[in-house]
């Protein structure tokens, strides 16, 4: 490699540099009045082969209505998070729950239940049920950060962990 430094002297520059950290402030963000929000989340091991799902359920106010933690069979990171809003839309509309807001850390099975055009074909009918349940119930569905998913990440990790289901 043709360089116009001196390699030591661009080893000692690269070994100094340091990534720019920047801080935002995170906190959950209630749904609207007469709704109830649903984060889920999917965790998948591929050195394991472990995956899991989590989510929890919260009214306007914040107070919990329902959390789930359970270990799924899949293949892929997408696969478990678009399982996981599965469950959690399925959930809401059996519990008579016709309102609500689906947000999830994943913003590929956002933006493929909210736009036509699913080309992924593992994925296509597991984004089909979820897209008719959003319809079905009058839900939305959003991206968050995964900072903001922080809860429903530690229930999806613990069943990927401990191999327990919680409901």
């Amino acid at each position: 490699m043709e360089t116009p430094h001196h390699w030591p002297s661009l080893c000692y520059k690269i070994e100094r540099l340091k990534p720019v950290q920047t801080w935002r402030q995170i906190q959950w963000h209630p749904p609207p009045h007469g709704k109830v929000k649903i984060n889920t989340d999917g965790s998948y091991i591929k050195e394991s082969g472990k995956a899991s799902i989590g989510g929890n359920n919260r009214d306007e106010e914040g107070n919990c209505i329902m959390a789930f933690a359970m270990w799924i069979d899949c293949d892929s990171h997408n696969m478990a998070e678009a399982r996981a809003t599965e469950f959690g839309g399925k959930w809401c509309n059996q519990f008579g729950f016709t309102n609500f807001v689906l947000e999830l850390d994943s913003n590929i099975i956002v933006i493929m239940v909210n736009q036509d055009g699913n080309k992924n074909m593992k994925l296509k009918m597991v984004v089909e049920r979820i897209t008719s349940l959003v319809q079905y119930a009058n839900a939305t569905v959003h991206h968050c950060f995964r900072e903001d998913n922080q809860v429903t990440d530690a229930l999806a990790k613990t069943a990927s962990i401990s191999g327990t289901n919680l409901i």
